[in-house]
């Protein structure tokens, strides 16, 4: 059996194959075929049966000299009608009577390049090309995805390794290559960087294996968790739109302005640290994001040029006119850069505003700390802005308050943190008197927004939260 285009499932025992199987009845213009890894199992392990409907890619990697496994494996692999996946410096040669893939895992030190490596696939007599680049930066990524020739005369994959994998594989399959690899979502074959089925269905919605779908992303040092491709998905599934966004974390956010055939993206969701460099970057979208100095959104224009805004700011600005029934003191919570700007302009609309620093260390009996403590008990709002706890990373941990939250008396509390990493503090705050803004409600707000920049669309509070629910159920 031929190779097919789409995911093809590693497995290797009858609980993966049977779960591959689910998918792909599931799931028919998405899943290719599986991928039987024979070294994931044991020799005493017996296999399942044959699959009847589905190609098959057949791998036993690092059995190059040892005669009896190589033989199991191509026996198997007749057994199976299977293609067989070969490296050449791991693996036993094919034999003449099966097809085979040409399979590379290069390393920073490989002198040769790509386009030889796929030539010599070619000469052999492989039936395709995989050629696994080194981690790297997204210009080294680009080379990856650049790989597939534009005739599909040659089958040829090629994705990077590392953290990121997951998406470069998403999108190289999004970028014609003809098929990629994936888990089901319960298991962990420990192959790096191996994306589940389970994602690319439910958290990026991609269903088919269509091309060149126009790409969003969210960008920042650490967004593999967060919820901002969940929601949009989710909607613009939901509006029947091709667009999807898809996240990457990078420490070199330039790479994504720029004009590629193979990775071109039409917006930008920016997280911390770029959010600075965003405002620098870009034209102001309007005569408020000329004030703002951090900008959390960049829209590509017809022109092919980018402008910018803060959603974020625009949300509590329409928050306080919602909730707030006078225009009383505001208290903002969060580190001295991350309040700066949010403290600027809301002076600027006319509400007093005190700030307190959550990153300096402050004893109970200082002046700065009973400060703090008075301008609580007097604030009409209290809005936490701290974006240590904005990227959705999970290994960041919003800690208990240095203050006592109680003693606040107002009428709101926003807090800004994402979701995954909000903090039940400030919701305990919620009573008769007092309307909290939890790190969902205010997530749900900026989509709201971001949907109307990105997609024109416009999406109700309650639908919003409805979706960011979903799409927080699925992280968790």
């Amino acid at each position: 059996m031929s190779i097919a285009r789409g995911w093809y499932i590693v497995i290797h025992d009858d609980k993966t194959q049977e779960a591959a199987q689910a998918w792909f009845n599931a799931h028919p213009g998405l899943i290719g075929g599986i991928e039987l890894r024979l070294d994931l199992t044991g020799v005493e392990t017996p296999l399942p049966a044959p699959p009847a409907n589905l190609s098959v890619i057949v791998t036993d990697r690092g059995g190059r000299t040892d005669h009896a496994r190589t033989a199991r494996r191509d026996q198997i692999c007749r057994e199976w009608r299977g293609t067989l996946d070969v490296d050449p410096q791991t693996d036993a040669a094919a034999p003449n009577d099966l097809p085979w893939i040409y399979s590379c895992h290069r390393t920073a030190d490989t002198s040769v390049t790509v386009q030889s490596q796929i030539d010599e696939a070619q000469r052999s007599g492989a039936v395709a090309a995989k050629i696994v680049m080194p981690e790297g930066d997204l210009t080294a990524r680009r080379q990856a995805l650049a790989q597939a020739p534009s005739d599909g005369t040659y089958p040829v994959v090629c994705f990077s390794a590392g953290d990121q994998s997951p998406i470069d594989r998403l999108v190289a399959l999004d970028r014609q290559q003809p098929w990629g690899y994936a888990r089901v979502p319960a298991d962990d074959p420990g192959i790096p960087g191996l994306p589940s089925i389970g994602a690319i269905v439910d958290r990026y919605r991609f269903r088919r294996c269509d091309s060149q779908r126009p790409l969003q992303a969210v960008i920042g040092v650490d967004v593999e968790n967060h919820l901002a491709p969940g929601w949009h998905n989710r909607w613009l599934e939901g509006h029947r739109s091709p667009t999807r966004m898809i996240q990457f974390s990078t420490d070199q956010p330039d790479p994504f302005l720029e004009e590629s055939d193979k990775l071109q993206l039409d917006a930008l969701s920016v997280c911390a640290p770029y959010q600075q460099w965003a405002r620098q970057v870009a034209r102001p979208l309007d005569g408020d994001a000329s004030r703002w100095s951090r900008w959390d959104t960049l829209i590509r224009q017809p022109d092919r040029s980018w402008v910018g805004t803060s959603c974020e700011t625009i949300a509590v600005r329409k928050l306080l006119q919602q909730h707030l029934s006078r225009q009383g003191p505001l208290v903002i919570v969060g580190r001295e850069e991350d309040s700066q700007m949010l403290a600027v302009e809301l002076t600027r609309l006319g509400y007093p505003v005190s700030r307190i620093c959550s990153g300096c260390e402050h004893r109970p009996e200082s002046r700065e700390h009973r400060q703090g403590a008075e301008a609580i008990d007097q604030a009409a709002a209290l809005i936490h802005c701290d974006r240590s706890y904005r990227t959705g990373s999970r290994a960041t941990i919003q800690p208990d308050s240095r203050w006592d939250l109680t003693r606040f008396d107002g009428e709101l509390v926003i807090d800004m943190a994402h979701p995954l990493q909000g903090h039940p503090q400030w919701k305990t705050l919620e009573s008769n008197a007092v309307t909290v803004v939890d790190a969902l409600d205010f997530f749900s707000e900026q989509m709201r927004l971001q949907c109307r920049w990105l997609h024109r669309g416009e999406v109700t509070r309650g639908e919003a939260v409805r979706i960011a629910r979903e799409a927080l159920e699925e992280l968790q």
